[in-house]
């Protein structure tokens, strides 16, 4: 069956690195570049040189802009164009390297309403820019479709995968004003995250009720969603109102979507920047390329039970 490639476009080497590398492996029909109107410039260069090798290559392309600035904006674009473009039951291949989490999140609530068969797949750069990756912090905003629901007289859980970002976890808490919180800081030694996660020793966010457990978002030896769950305790759904984020790498993003499908009643919040360093990464790495499927509602449930 054809393949799809859905993938957001960026200014990054890995963007266009990433793309042409799944022209060559994954020979899609159709590819559909997502960008942001905010944006347009920086990513022009990259878009136009996809374009030139999707012709080349007789693939499908559309490009659908859309206004990162607005969540109603986004979603409405979007909403718009993937169904009137992507068939259901279809296959497709969603490149998430660079795939703001907002837009990541509404994505694939689309191919899920879709039911879609979503595979996804992430490339990692060689480096990061060593000052700063992304500043000027927006305030936090419960994502549309899934926000949750919020019952009187519960008071806030926040379930993070936090990376090593502790400055935008302690804007989520001072947002929110949680009673408990369970947070998972990346492990493993790449692109210098043990010296990043120092964060977590920040006076403010020490003094919070948190827990805090090692999430590994890379490692492909066990299931990331049953990682998750096993950190959390069985009665926070009955006993909380419970919001969930992630700040970590892409990958974490994908087992927080996972998560609100078995548990729908708690939300998904948002944590817009302000600015992107224009040397956001350096390359690509295609050794080390993260994959997987994105499973269905059903299949989700039905492990959670075994489980």
């Amino acid at each position: 069956m054809p393949t799809t490639l859905v993938c957001f476009a960026s200014w990054e080497p890995r963007f266009f690195e990433g793309v042409n590398n799944s022209f060559h492996k994954e020979s899609p029909s159709t590819c559909i570049v997502i960008f942001s109107n905010e944006y347009a410039s920086r990513t022009a260069e990259n878009r136009k040189k996809i374009a030139q090798i999707a012709k080349e290559k007789n693939i499908s392309l559309l490009e659908i802009p859309i206004d990162l600035t607005s969540s109603i904006g986004c979603w409405s674009a979007l909403v718009s164009s993937l169904p009137a473009n992507i068939s259901k039951k279809s296959e497709v291949l969603f490149d998430i390297s660079t795939t703001p989490r907002e837009a990541l999140w509404y994505i694939l609530h689309i191919l899920d309403a879709l039911d879609c068969r979503t595979r996804w797949i992430y490339y990692r750069p060689k480096d990061y820019a060593e000052n700063w990756l992304s500043r000027n912090a927006l305030s936090p905003h419960l994502l549309l479709k899934r926000s949750g629901i919020a019952l009187p007289g519960r008071k806030t859980c926040i379930v993070a995968l936090a990376g090593f970002d502790s400055e935008r976890l302690a804007q989520l808490i001072e947002r929110y004003e949680p009673t408990q919180c369970f947070v998972g800081r990346q492990t493993g030694d790449q692109l210098g995250n043990p010296t990043r996660n120092t964060g977590f020793d920040d006076p403010f966010v020490k003094q919070k009720n948190i827990k805090l457990f090692d999430f590994n978002c890379y490692d492909a030896s066990h299931d990331p969603l049953q990682k998750l769950m096993s950190e959390l305790p069985a009665d926070i759904w009955e006993k909380f109102n419970v919001i969930g984020t992630a700040l970590g790498p892409k990958p974490s993003a994908i087992t927080m979507f996972m998560l609100t499908q078995i548990h729908p009643d708690m939300g998904l919040v948002y944590i817009p920047s302000g600015d992107y360093n224009p040397e956001y990464s350096v390359g690509i790495d295609l050794t080390n390329i993260s994959e997987g499927v994105v499973p269905t509602l059903t299949s989700i449930q039905m492990q959670s039970e075994i489980s």
